[in-house]
C-alpha cells in the first residue's frame, strides 16, 4: 500500500525530508524539481544502433506497408550524419518508429501467428 502523508503546515513531505536531512546536505533537499534526459542519441549511435538496422530495414518497412520506406530512409541518414548535439528531433523520430515496429512485431506477428486471414487492424485486450 502506498504510503500516505497527511498535509500539514510543513507540507506533505516533512517526514521524508526530516529523515534525508540527517544525511544528505540541504541544498540537495531543497531545491527546484529537476528533469534529466537520457543519452538517447549516443545509445543508437552505439550499442543500440543494430536497433535500427533491424526494425527500420527499408525492406521490413516496406512489406509492413504502414510508413514510407524514403522517409525511414531520409531520417534514419539524417540521423546518422548528424551531430551527436543537433538531432533530438530525429533521435525521437527513429525511437518513435523503432518502438512501433517493436510493438507491431509483437502483436501483428502474433496475430499471424493465430489468423493468417485477417489483415485488418484490431484491439487486443486481456
Amino acid at each position: 500500500l502506498p504510503l500516505r502523508l497527511r498535509r500539514g503546515a510543513l507540507g506533505t513531505k516533512h517526514l521524508p525530508r526530516k529523515i534525508l536531512y540527517r544525511y544528505l546536505p540541504r541544498e540537495l533537499i531543497e531545491r527546484p524539481k529537476q528533469g534529466f534526459a537520457i543519452p538517447l542519441a549516443s545509445w543508437l549511435r552505439g550499442e543500440l544502433s543494430p536497433l535500427i538496422d533491424d526494425y527500420l530495414d527499408e525492406k521490413r518497412i516496406k512489406e509492413a506497408g504502414l510508413f514510407d520506406p524514403k522517409m525511414v530512409r531520409a531520417a534514419v541518414a539524417n540521423f546518422r550524419e548528424g551531430s551527436a548535439g543537433s538531432d533530438r528531433l530525429d533521435t525521437q523520430k527513429l525511437w518513435h518508429l523503432i518502438a512501433f515496429e517493436m510493438w507491431r512485431e509483437r502483436w501483428q506477428g502474433a496475430r499471424e501467428r493465430s489468423d493468417p486471414g485477417r489483415e485488418h487492424a484490431r484491439a487486443i485486450h486481456y
